[in-house]
């Protein structure tokens, strides 16, 4: 009897932890649906926007209606409320602009903890929407990253252009997410 006790206490302590597992996948999914469906045009056209020195930072109209198609479709699948459909697109374009920017910047040694800490973007930070960089942060930015060894006379206007992205999507998208639950 003592066991059968036991078991029913694991049960009932162990199915909430089950079921939020469950949800876990479930709004992990949902997150993951419009990026698994990115074709490789759309992702190109989402880098070149952030690529310094590629003269454009419009995504273009044949790439816009493939966003809209691809988040529709997944919004559909997932069961998103229609007034939810604008926030998910956001947080898709938002996710996509901070995985590309995050490649190029790590591409160029720059530590994105660094950016992290002193724009106060990412997990657990304030993400603020309207990101406004003050001298402080910058400051901040440029102690934390000659810190991390990068020579921060050499970064060029295009990858500080590539940094304010990055923050700006990480923070989006983060904030984004949140509206979605």
């Amino acid at each position: 009897m003592k066991f059968a006790s036991l078991l029913v206490a694991a049960l009932l302590v162990a199915a909430p932890s089950a079921a939020l597992a469950q949800d876990a996948a479930d709004k992990s999914a949902v997150l993951d649906c419009p990026m698994q469906r990115t074709t490789p045009g759309l992702a190109q056209r989402i880098a070149d926007v952030i690529t310094p020195g590629n003269g454009t930072d419009d995504i273009g109209e044949p790439r816009m209606a493939e966003l809209v198609t691809v988040v529709s479709g997944c919004a559909r699948e997932h069961g998103i409320a229609e007034a939810k459909v604008e926030t998910y697109a956001l947080y898709y374009l938002s996710r996509m602009m901070r995985e590309e920017g995050a490649r190029q910047l790590q591409a160029l040694g720059i530590p994105l903890e660094a950016i992290h800490r002193a724009l106060d973007v990412g997990p657990g930070r304030a993400n603020p929407l309207s990101l406004r960089v003050t001298p402080a942060q910058t400051d901040d930015l440029i102690t934390l990253l000659d810190a991390a060894g990068v020579d921060v006379m050499s970064i060029s206007d295009g990858t500080f252009r590539v940094i304010g992205i990055y923050a700006a999507s990480i923070a989006g998208e983060t904030n984004y997410a949140s509206a979605l639950e």
